[in-house]
């Protein structure tokens, strides 16, 4: 059967949706539903992060370096969970995902290999980060949020509660990277302003290209300032070492968020 442009390999119905895997010229997606793809990889290059938005949410390693403890919320395929994987070789991963359904289809078509450094969870991860304010028993280095159904953000993880939630669970050097929707322009806004009030004005969005998704980075008040120099060249070592477009994230960065980068970042 043929949709999206492509040629549907799997497709089931279950209580949380559509669930479709599509192959298209070499590209394997996720969709729920819809044209929209909530995951891709390349098929003869499972290892290389194919969606731009995906691309841009990895530039947070450039001011995260060395995460030890991590929390994603929202699998998809799972091509940024083995990324991030691969990148950080010590760390302890904690991935949480609301679908059932997604798991199984990201380890069986999507090539999510088992990590005995990874806890993959069933579950709903604005309510797994209530939780885990309440024990204050884990701070993160790293929190990934993306997470939606098949048309918008998952209510749970928006709002100034979670934002708040987010912030008290995160290491003093710790930054939350989420994905955001922009083309619904009035929750986006809110949501913008939600996180720039919980994280005191520190906050960078980044718009991506011909994208609706625009990616915040969300960073610790005790957050350390940064070398712009090493954040550059930390970029640049990225960008041999992944085949990723760091140094134009980053630019795009810098200048669409001069003032909140001269805080974070000095010049030496």
């Amino acid at each position: 059967m043929q949709k999206y442009g492509g040629s549907v390999i799997h497709q089931q119905q279950s209580s949380d949706g559509i669930l479709e895997i599509v192959e298209a010229n070499g590209v394997r997606s996720m969709h729920f539903g819809t044209s929209s793809r909530q995951s891709s990889f390349l098929v003869a290059d499972p290892e290389r992060l194919h969606l731009t938005y995906v691309r841009s949410m990895s530039l947070g390693l450039v001011f995260c370096p060395d995460a030890k403890q991590v929390l994603m919320v929202g699998l998809g395929g799972g091509s940024l969970t083995q990324f991030l994987l691969n990148h950080y070789q010590s760390c302890a991963m904690t991935v949480l995902e609301k679908r059932r359904d997604v798991v199984k289809a990201s380890i069986k078509y999507f090539d999510l290999s088992r990590d005995e450094r990874m806890q993959l969870l069933i579950g709903d991860g604005g309510d797994f980060i209530h939780q885990q304010a309440f024990r204050k028993k884990t701070s993160y280095d790293l929190l990934v949020v993306d997470a939606f159904d098949h048309s918008a953000m998952a209510d749970s993880v928006q709002g100034k509660v979670f934002f708040n939630k987010c912030k008290e669970i995160m290491s003093l050097s710790g930054i939350m990277i989420i994905n955001l929707w922009g083309s619904q322009r009035a929750a986006f806004q809110e949501n913008a302003n939600n996180l720039l009030r919980v994280f005191e004005q520190r906050v960078c969005f980044l718009p991506v290209k011909g994208r609706a998704n625009v990616i915040a980075f969300c960073f610790s008040p005790h957050y350390p300032q940064l070398s712009q120099k090493k954040v550059r060249e930390q970029a640049l070592f990225l960008e041999c070492s992944y085949n990723i477009e760091m140094p134009l994230f980053l630019k795009t960065l810098i200048q669409h968020n001069p003032k909140t980068i001269k805080h974070l970042l000095h010049k030496k």
